[in-house]
């Protein structure tokens, strides 16, 4: 479902056909479905990536991409899964012709930058508003920004044109990840080629109503839940909102706030 389907959806569930005298406008289910969508991603892990990337002689750690959120699995070119460790410990080892054998994810500072007007900014910069807005803004086309600053979008993954440059807005960070090769490839050895990783990743946010939920649309029904939840609870109908939130954790697979293990109190 699109933007548009999921906040019909939204309203068909609350028993209203438009925004009209509502206690939630459509900005406000569209903002539901926005908050829904990124706490799917964080806590339920429902958004999979796949990325391919080349490794080459001499190079240990690759950065990776800025909706990271964790690592399933790396492969290397042989199709052989490499065990994660955490730094400084030990990994099985794989006898298998090609290196490395396993590998550690971690942490590295982001560098942003306080957008200048008319400077020219290379891709992959990540600017900043010169009054922060609680995001930042990937470059994604070299260019030069305009004499006064953009009208700055805040939903994750939302393009716009500053001037030449195409920059995207993101969640703001000041960490990335990367990850780095035990008994790294060598000129003399294997483990130079293709490979693959898995990663739960941030989906980008619905900016547009032709707009759909990266993740898989089985689950799309998981973000109308929580969006009529956040309905209720500006309803201030505690009842029904705890009720949606317990259908909503219960489809993710979440413990509701303060139960524990077994479902014991």
């Amino acid at each position: 479902m699109n933007r548009l389907e999921l906040r019909n959806e939204v309203r068909r569930r609350i028993a209203e056909s438009s925004g009209v005298a509502s206690y939630s406008s459509d900005t406000d289910i569209n903002a539901y479905l926005n908050e829904g969508n990124r706490d799917m991603c964080l806590k339920g892990r429902v958004y999979e990536r796949t990325l391919s990337t080349s490794i080459l002689n001499g190079f240990a750690a690759y950065n990776l991409p800025l909706d990271f959120l964790f690592m399933r699995s790396i492969a290397n070119p042989l199709g052989v899964s490499l065990d994660p460790i955490e730094p400084g410990g030990v990994g099985r080892v794989f006898i298998v012709p090609g290196k490395p054998t396993y590998y550690f994810a971690s942490h590295y500072p982001l560098t942003l930058t306080t957008r200048v007007n008319d400077t020219i900014y290379s891709e992959g910069t990540l600017l900043i508003p010169s009054t922060p807005n609680g995001y930042m803004y990937e470059v994604m086309v070299t260019g030069m920004v305009g004499s006064v600053e953009p009208t700055w979008p805040t939903v994750n993954g939302q393009p716009l044109t500053d001037n030449n440059a195409t920059l995207i807005c993101r969640e703001l960070s000041v960490t990335g990840y990367n990850f780095t090769l035990i008994d790294t490839p060598t000129t003399a050895g294997g483990g130079v080629g293709t490979y693959v990783i898995i990663y739960f990743a941030l989906g980008s946010g619905l900016y547009d109503d032709t707009i759909s939920p990266d993740f898989p649309e089985d689950k799309h029904h998981i973000l109308v839940t929580f969006a009529t939840f956040r309905h209720f609870v500006k309803m201030k109908d505690l009842v029904r909102a705890q009720a949606h939130y317990a259908d909503y954790a219960a489809a993710l697979g979440l413990q509701m706030p303060g139960q524990q293990q077994g479902g014991q109190q």
